[in-house]
């Protein structure tokens, strides 16, 4: 009689175990290529597990290589989330060389978001060209980037349904976070809307569309580095008319170049990082957006 009683206990013992062991599951490993990136799926990973950012504020996604110590990172991973061949092409040969067990996904496929083009026949950085004149710069868009979330939290499912909750849970409080973000972001920039602002490289239209900035321009080359000798001449002659207000640099651009292509005139030169370099890893991504309205905001209202 005692030894069903034992069998049946021993039953409930080993079940109990593999409860605990199933819900106790590591969550998957989980590279990301840029800062941007990085501020959604530490989000969407909170309480759960810590994705791993691949490139350094140091790096251009175009051009610049990747480290052993990188290359490492990626080939023990899981997932790999980035953009897509447009953005990082540094990154491309390496992940289409990844084993068939790590999931590389370019979010620049995900449902449902808002693709904008460049208007030249390429826009190029350095020998790097972007196909089809697809802008890459998709994040800068908020509503792109509740897209990309969604996205993410799905694949994150798929590889770790243990902790379906805890991901659903920081989508909708991450979806609340850029929402709200996105509402007073409108309010401060609707003043601004009509204000003329240029950007020396052309990454920023996304959050112009988005944030209805109706007369920014953006210059559809590597900076001014690409641009000719004519082309710089005519800008210069714009510039010193007063025609824009705010001149938008990035990290990559010549900066002692860009201040003596304003120094005759009015207008102010602000440096913004759309990859949010300058902002540290824990920060997320509506105090990205933010910290980027309020840099702009500063260079127009002067």
């Amino acid at each position: 009689m005692k030894q069903p009683r034992i069998f049946v206990l021993l039953l409930f013992f080993l079940s109990g175990l593999l409860t605990t062991t199933t819900a106790n599951a590591e969550p998957p490993e989980v590279a990301v290529s840029i800062r941007p990136l990085y501020f959604l799926v530490q989000d969407l990973m909170q309480d759960i597990g810590q994705p791993e950012l691949i490139l350094t504020s140091q790096q251009s996604p175009h051009h610049d290589q990747i480290k052993p110590s990188q290359l490492r990172n990626i080939n023990q991973a899981d997932i790999v989330f980035w953009i897509g061949s447009a953005m990082e092409s540094n990154l491309q040969k390496t992940i289409r060389n990844l084993p068939k067990n790590i999931e590389a996904y370019p979010l620049i496929s995900s449902a449902g978001l808002h693709i904008l083009h460049f208007s030249e026949t390429e826009h190029r950085h350095g020998n790097h060209a972007h196909p089809e004149n697809t802008d890459p710069h998709i994040w800068l868009d908020s509503q792109n980037a509740i897209q990309m979330a969604r996205t993410i939290t799905e694949i994150l499912i798929k590889h770790d349904p243990e902790n379906k909750a805890g991901y659903q849970h920081n989508l909708n409080w991450l979806q609340k976070k850029i929402s709200d973000a996105q509402a007073k972001i409108q309010k401060e920039l609707a003043p601004l809307k009509t204000t003329p602002v240029l950007a020396l490289h052309n990454a920023w239209q996304y959050f112009a569309h988005r944030f209805e900035l109706q007369t920014y321009q953006g210059i559809n080359a590597d900076g001014l580095e690409n641009l000719g000798a004519k082309s710089y001449l005519r800008l210069k002659r714009d510039i010193e008319k007063n025609k824009y207000r705010c001149i938008i640099a990035g990290p990559e651009t010549n900066y002692k170049k860009a201040q003596q292509l304003i120094s005759d005139s009015n207008t102010h030169l602000i440096l913004l990082d759309p990859l949010g370099n300058d902002l540290s890893d824990d920060a997320g991504y509506e105090q990205f957006m933010l910290h980027i309205t309020a840099q702009l905001k500063h260079c127009l209202d002067r």
